[in-house]
């Protein structure tokens, strides 16, 4: 929604909306009651990084930074929430998340767009998170459609490789997982329980030592749209996250 004037700038990262969100976390709840005010929320992680999940996860990727760390145990979505443009009719999703697009519209009654958060130039972002490198741990990440293919490639070159797969049962899988320069990480098939335990997943596998994450690449579909997104942007080329 539009700003205000009595807004500063380093609330918004100088952009002209600001986000609202009604946290369903008893213990945030319960923090801005006792603070009296709204709280700014940035996320608990460096730029471009993988975002915490855990009190851990904060206090690893940021130590001596912050002062105070409130635990409020594990992250029940396990990704940030859908970012939503209430200034353009019909709104629009500047960020995918949690919530999907028909929900959105049952509850507004009406079409919901997509797809209006690209961002280049000095602009402000319209929504955070939606630089092309994003969530991004510090091992380098790829999306294979064939990722047995990927995997068996990466292990002939001599490299260990962490793999993310739905495919647990599959017997090329298995065929595979003797390999001692190869860890499987079996992942939920279902949207809503894979977004939830990405980021741990990947800041475990990031203590392994390992030379290359591959993640089976997602089923198509509205409902594993946010977790396309975060991966798509953890594959991205840059520089590992310092």
């Amino acid at each position: 929604m539009p700003r205000g004037p009595h807004i500063p700038d380093i609330v918004t990262a100088g952009g002209v909306t600001l986000a609202l969100r009604c946290p369903e976390h008893r213990l945030t709840r319960r923090l801005i009651d006792k603070v009296g005010s709204p709280l700014a929320a940035p996320s608990a992680n460096r730029s471009e990084a993988v975002s915490a999940t855990t009190a851990h996860h904060v206090l690893a990727g940021l130590g001596n930074r912050v002062e105070l760390i409130l635990d409020g145990g594990s992250c029940g979505r396990g990704i940030e929430s859908t970012v939503v443009d209430c200034t353009v009719d019909p709104p629009r999703i500047l960020r995918p998340g949690p919530v999907v697009a028909a929900e959105l519209q049952a509850a507004l009654g009406g079409p919901v767009g997509a797809g209006g958060a690209a961002t280049g130039g000095a602009a402000p972002a319209r929504s955070p998170g939606t630089r092309p490198r994003h969530y991004a741990p510090q091992t380098p990440l790829e999306v294979a459609a064939d990722a047995d293919g990927r995997v068996t490639a990466l292990l002939a070159t001599g490299g260990r490789v962490g793999w993310m797969t739905t495919r647990g049962d599959d017997p090329r899988v298995r065929a595979l997982a003797a390999s001692r320069d190869l860890v499987i990480v079996p992942m939920p098939n279902q949207p809503q329980e894979f977004a939830r335990v990405l980021y741990a997943t990947l800041h475990a596998l990031d203590q392994r030592g390992l030379d290359r994450i591959v993640v089976d690449q997602p089923s198509e579909g509205e409902e594993w749209q946010a977790v396309r997104d975060r991966l798509t942007r953890a594959a991205a080329a840059g520089d590992a996250p310092a």
